[in-house]
């Protein structure tokens, strides 16, 4: 009888093709195999199986037993992979994943979505009252990239003068708006035109149920809805997760700035993060019996002990630019979704591998 697995993690890199697993599992091996190339199976003594998915498939290795290694109560593998087509575009150095990397519900899915679904309804995602038809919006368009404004100063060597004082890029580019009848949108929000909303108050509250969907948009004639507000419905009902909008961040500034390390703070609560890899598959409990699979993941080492924080924090400052700290700041919604999901990842991950050093390990994923 297969059995729920034990905390485990199977992580594959793709820039080196190579798939590691470690399984917490006290008990002596019998056998190890593979039943396809992407589930691998594991026999104890007494008869207990175990079957893993795989975030990847693996090259087909005759016995397979003789590559566990034990490591007090982990037993720990390394699997040769094969190239499939998906992989070539993390293998080519001049291509940056995260920059073309689209957020979920973007303008381009948004588009798709009008163009082939006659009926799909943006709708409260607390009460189910439908707010707005996409099929009435009369035009589509997404937002630049959150930073892009500190990327325009950055790389924009002639900035325009009046007088003896130059013009912020923000100040004559940061006010969007929509057309009559049209949503912009943003990596966590839809900028959207009132005329074309229903069922929606003056302050962005639902008139069905009171919760707050955003708040008043760039200029009187706009409201900014918050998509995990929201559901997408067209027969089967969609939502958008906080914490997404915490890792599109993460994945913007590593794209954009090479940032890796970054000080998440709400009100008094802080959070280190370290963003420790990208592109990643994943494959471990994630909170379910017999695991998940994940792909395009983020490793994330973090803590939230304050007296480690504040050490890491003045180390870093005496050695590092500040730009390679960056302060996040997100809405208390996303840190807390961000942290349970967090907890979440590193609780699947065998003891012996969920701390590194202070650090806590764990990974996010488009998909938890």
């Amino acid at each position: 009888m297969t059995l729920e697995n034990p905390p485990f993690v199977a992580e594959f890199l793709p820039r080196i093709q190579r798939l590691s697993v470690s399984i917490q599992l006290a008990e002596e091996l019998e056998s190890c195999s593979l039943s396809s190339a992407d589930e691998l199976q594991m026999t104890v003594k007494g008869g207990a199986r175990y079957a893993f998915t795989l975030p990847h498939p693996v090259v087909e290795v005759s016995n397979l037993v003789d590559f566990v290694q034990n490591d007090g109560f982990c037993k720990t593998l390394k699997l040769p992979t094969p190239i499939l087509q998906s992989d070539r575009v993390y293998l080519d150095k001049s291509n940056n994943v995260l920059m073309t990397k689209e957020p979920k519900w973007d303008h381009n899915e948004l588009a798709r979505r009008r163009s082939t679904r006659s009926n799909t309804l943006v709708r409260c995602a607390n009460c189910g009252l439908s707010l707005l038809n996409l099929s009435q919006v009369t035009t589509l368009r997404g937002m630049p990239s959150e930073i892009w404004a500190e990327m325009m100063e950055y790389w924009h060597c002639h900035k325009p003068d009046e007088g003896n004082k130059t013009n912020s890029t923000v100040e004559r580019y940061g006010n969007f708006t929509p057309s009559p009848g049209g949503l912009l949108v943003g990596p966590y929000y839809f900028l959207v035109d009132k005329s074309i909303l229903h069922n929606v108050g003056e302050d962005a509250e639902c008139l069905g149920c009171d919760s707050v969907l955003g708040e008043t948009g760039t200029s009187q004639n706009c409201l900014k809805m918050n998509k995990w507000s929201l559901e997408l419905y067209d027969g089967n009902s969609e939502t958008f997760q906080p914490y997404l909008h915490a890792l599109n961040s993460l994945e913007n500034s590593v794209g954009c700035t090479s940032s890796r390390y970054f000080i998440v703070e709400l009100e008094k609560s802080k959070l280190l993060v370290w963003v420790f890899g990208y592109g990643i598959g994943v494959s471990s409990l994630f909170g379910h019996g017999k695991g998940v699979v994940q792909q395009n993941c983020l490793k994330v080492f973090y803590t939230d002990d304050e007296a480690q924080i504040e050490k890491f924090r003045s180390e870093k400052s005496q050695g590092l630019a500040s730009r390679e700290l960056e302060v996040l700041d997100f809405p208390s919604v996303v840190m807390v979704d961000l942290i349970e999901k967090l907890r979440i990842g590193t609780s699947g991950i065998p003891d012996g591998v969920r701390k590194f050093g202070f650090w806590n390990v764990s990974y996010l994923g488009p998909d938890l």
